[in-house]
């Protein structure tokens, strides 16, 4: 039986090809989570990046979850949250009148304090992987005056999820590869202090430069002027004996 008509799947499609286009983890979270209320209408929403496959989270995003309802939960509400017990690192799409016995769970502390005074009733998600690793996890929510989350919303996410792990799985590595040049350049960095007795805010311009800022952007990043921005420039490029930016990205990367 086809549960997704065809105005479904063109939605489908509109949103593999605007998610698969975003290359930056963050971008492509925001949109995942914009574009997803396109087909299945939510309330509120989480979207977890967990690191090293476990229950650590590297990014957070939500939509509709005040962020005092974030703070509490990070600061007491995990410890209680039994839902997450029986949903955390599933195969396949869930939801929680599937998973919870609501004449029970209404009587809890964390489904009265936490879900139930934030308006959340009717939850929704599904966990992605790429092989064995889990790499997130999205959460969809609705009020006890919405309809419950049906059969047809949780094939559509799993529909999606080859296509969510795929993507997420490059930018997953786009982001590691990204950090880790990072950390390389800092080190660089900290040699070149020395090397060429660098002051601490000509290491700020010089770590922009290589960032490919021009002089209007690095000045707006620094809060200086344009002027400013040039006199640091002259400093750098007479300490390290170059005549331009090339040429002291070069120098840089070369140590």
């Amino acid at each position: 039986m086809n549960l997704i008509e065809n105005k479904e799947w063109e939605k489908l499609y509109k949103f593999i090809l605007k998610t698969g286009s975003k290359n930056d983890i963050n971008d492509y979270i925001d949109t995942v989570i914009k574009e997803i209320n396109n087909i299945i209408p939510y309330y509120a929403a989480n979207f977890f990046i967990y690191s090293n496959n476990d229950k650590v989270v590297s990014k957070l995003q939500c939509v509709n979850i005040p962020q005092k309802a974030i703070d509490e939960y990070e600061e007491y509400y995990y410890k209680i949250d039994d839902i997450k017990e029986k949903t955390f690192n599933q195969r396949t799409s869930i939801k929680s009148t599937d998973i919870m016995n609501y004449r029970e769970w209404e009587k809890t502390e964390y489904f009265n304090d936490f879900l139930y005074s934030n308006r959340l009733y009717y939850l929704c998600g599904i966990d992605i992987h790429y092989q064995d690793q889990l790499l997130g996890t999205i959460g969809l929510f609705r009020r006890k005056s919405d309809p419950d989350y049906s059969i047809k919303d949780l094939h559509i996410l799993n529909t999606l999820k080859n296509q969510l792990s795929n993507q997420m799985y490059k930018l997953y590595l786009i982001d590691r590869m990204k950090n880790n040049e990072a950390e390389q350049i800092g080190l660089k960095l900290e040699s070149s202090e020395n090397k060429f007795d660098l002051t601490e805010r000509e290491l700020e311009v010089i770590d922009h430069v290589i960032d490919g800022k021009n002089n209007r952007q690095l000045a707006d990043e620094l809060f200086i002027s344009i002027n400013t921005v040039k006199k640091h420039l002259n400093n750098i490029f007479r300490k390290t004996e170059v005549t331009n930016r090339t040429e002291l990205t070069s120098l840089i990367f070369n140590l």
